[in-house]
C-alpha cells in the first residue's frame, strides 16, 4: 500500500529514479478484460512490465496486455508515449499481478490507494445538519416557475376580498338576467299555448278518431265526424270520375295504382 502523503514531481525524461514504481500489486476481477489503474497516475508505456504475482511470469505486451487512456498533451509535449490504464486481455490470465512503471509525476500524479486511504480514515460525521448550520451557502437561489396558495402569500387578503366581492356581485346580476330570459321564454311559449287550447277546442267533438268513414258516407259528403285515410280518398275519388274523364291521364293512373297495391 503506497504512502498516502507519497507524490511524485513531473519526470519528462522517464528515466527518474525517484519515480520508478517496482512489482506495484493489483487484483483482477473475473470479467474477460481487466482494467488496471496504476496508483500513481500516468505511466511512459516504454517502462511498463506486468508480471504474474504468483509465479512472477512476464506478460506479453500487445499480446496478454496493453496500455490504453492515451494522455494526447504530455505525449506530444515530451515525445513519448504517455498512458493511464493498462488492459488485461488474456482470460488465463488470473488472480493477482504486479506492475513495474516510470510514473509521469507532477499534475498527472494521482494515487488511487491514497485517496482511498484518506476516505477511510476520514472521521466522518453521522449527525444531522441544520438549514441555518450550512456553510456557504447563497443567500438568493435562481427562481424557477412555481405555485404559491395564495393565502399563504402575504398582502393578498385584500385582493383576495377584492375578487370576493367582485364575485358576489356577478352572483347578484346573475339573478336579473336570469328573470330577463325567463319572461322571454314566456312571452314565445304563451301564444303557442293559446293556438294550440284553440285548436283543441274547434276540434273538440267533431271528430272521433275511432270513427272510419265507409264508402256511402265518404260520398254523401254530410258527415264531418269521420275520417278516412289518403289512400281510401285516393279510390273514391278515381272511382267517382269516369276513366275517360281528361282529368284522369295515364300518369294518373299508374299513381294511382301504386298507392293501391302499396
Amino acid at each position: 500500500m503506497p504512502d498516502i502523503l507519497a507524490r511524485f514531481d513531473l519526470d519528462v525524461t522517464g528515466t527518474s529514479v525517484d519515480n520508478y514504481v517496482s512489482g506495484e500489486p493489483h487484483t483482477l476481477n473475473t470479467t474477460p478484460i481487466r482494467v488496471v489503474i496504476p496508483d500513481y497516475g500516468a505511466f511512459f508505456t516504454e517502462s511498463i512490465e506486468v508480471r504474474n504475482a504468483t509465479t512472477n511470469a512476464l506478460l506479453t505486451k500487445g499480446v496478454q496486455y496493453y496500455p490504453a487512456n492515451l494522455y494526447e498533451v504530455p505525449t506530444a509535449k515530451y515525445g513519448k508515449e504517455i498512458c493511464g490504464v493498462i488492459i488485461i486481455t488474456d482470460t488465463a490470465v488470473t488472480g493477482n499481478i504486479k506492475i513495474t512503471y516510470q510514473a509521469l509525476g507532477g499534475d498527472y500524479n494521482s494515487s488511487t490507494n491514497a485517496i482511498i486511504q484518506l476516505l477511510e480514515a476520514a472521521s466522518l460525521d453521522n449527525r444531522s445538519v441544520t438549514w441555518g448550520n450550512i456553510a456557504l451557502k447563497p443567500s438568493q437561489f435562481p427562481p424557477s416557475s412555481h405555485l404559491h396558495d395564495v393565502g399563504d402569500v402575504y398582502g393578498f387578503e385584500f385582493l383576495v376580498d377584492a375578487l370576493d366581492r367582485l364575485r358576489s356581485a356577478v352572483n347578484l346580476g346573475d339573478d336579473v338576467s336570469h328573470d330577463i330570459i325567463y319572461q322571454y321564454i314566456d312571452n314565445k311559449v304563451a301564444p303557442m299555448l293559446a293556438l294550440l287550447t284553440s285548436l283543441q277546442s274547434s276540434l273538440s267533438g267533431k271528430v272521433s278518431t275511432t270513427s272510419k268513414a265507409n264508402t256511402s258516407t265518404a260520398r254523401g259528403q254530410i258527415d264531418n265526424t269521420t275520417w278516412m285515410t289518403p289512400a281510401t280518398v285516393l279510390t273514391e275519388v278515381i272511382e267517382i270520375l269516369s276513366p275517360t274523364t281528361r282529368l284522369i291521364n295515364t300518369d294518373f293512373v299508374a299513381l294511382y295504382n301504386s298507392i293501391k297495391n302499396a
